[in-house]
């Protein structure tokens, strides 16, 4: 069989007959004259290729699952995450490819938006438009509820792009996204919170310093917001009236120099 597909590959080439013909007795001497020599070092040499080309193969597979390795782990560490609060309070971690890898509630109304949208490996503006269309979040929307976002990135570019995009993509208002940074979203998830209402929780502890997270942790946004405008107004009431009486005092103690004078 193999000799006559040498014989009828040859009668297509154009050379000289004496040529051909050498030519053919030279191929079919290699293939079925018994050289043990010659078969031997073509054995070790196809022996020595197989090694090569095992190799090659075994250091490519080790290339591709590092690659696949290094991938995975690249995807799903977290480069920042955005806290969504209403009263539903959510967290979406976000890798470097604006991808949603994970998503945390931290009460039972944020479990149950959670429950009702699919939202990892989607892009995070995507993600957070689907979140504002959700059936329960519109009924705190309209019921006068602001949605906060604060975005906590590992560096400080990552976060103030996230805002931007937040901004430009959503109708959420400036005056409602925030940036943080990642020690404080740190500590905020020490504490049991989600970074936004950490962040509301540092303003109105800085206001009135004898709160503590736990009088703040199962408050609403709109609840919290309530305590730090009242806080401000009691504190703006006081030094109203203790500059009213510093006044009055002043007044009194110049008429008495006065009226010592005159005396």
């Amino acid at each position: 069989m193999i000799e006559n597909n040498i014989k009828a590959a040859f009668n297509e080439i154009h050379a000289e007959q004496s040529l051909k013909q050498e030519t053919k007795q030279f191929i079919y001497d290699k293939i079925y004259k018994n050289d043990k020599a010659e078969n031997r070092k073509l054995c070790k040499s196809s022996y020595n290729n197989k090694r090569i080309i095992k190799s090659v193969v075994a250091v490519a597979c080790c290339v591709i699952v590092l690659l696949g390795a290094s991938g995975y782990y690249t995807y799903n560490t977290p480069a920042a995450v955005i806290s969504f609060d209403i009263n539903p309070s959510i967290e979406l971690e976000v890798n470097i490819f604006d991808k949603i890898i994970n998503v945390i509630s931290y009460n039972s109304e944020g479990q149950s938006i959670i429950d009702d949208i699919n939202l990892k490996n989607k892009n995070y503006v995507v993600a957070i438009n689907e979140i504002l269309k959700n059936e329960k979040i519109l009924s705190f929307l309209q019921s006068g509820n602001n949605v906060e976002i604060l975005v906590a990135g590992k560096d400080e570019n990552k976060s103030d792009k996230i805002r931007a995009c937040l901004l430009s993509e959503t109708n959420i208002a400036d005056e409602n996204i925030h940036c943080s940074n990642w020690d404080s979203m740190t500590i905020a998830h020490s504490e049991g919170v989600s970074c936004g209402k950490y962040h509301l929780y540092l303003q109105l502890q800085n206001e009135n310093p004898s709160i503590t997270i736990e009088d703040i942790k199962n408050l609403s946004m709109y609840e919290i917001k309530e305590m730090l405008q009242n806080t401000t107004i009691n504190d703006s009431s006081e030094n109203m009236n203790c500059d009213s009486n510093c006044g009055n005092q002043g007044h009194k103690h110049q008429h008495g120099h006065g009226g010592n004078t005159q005396h």
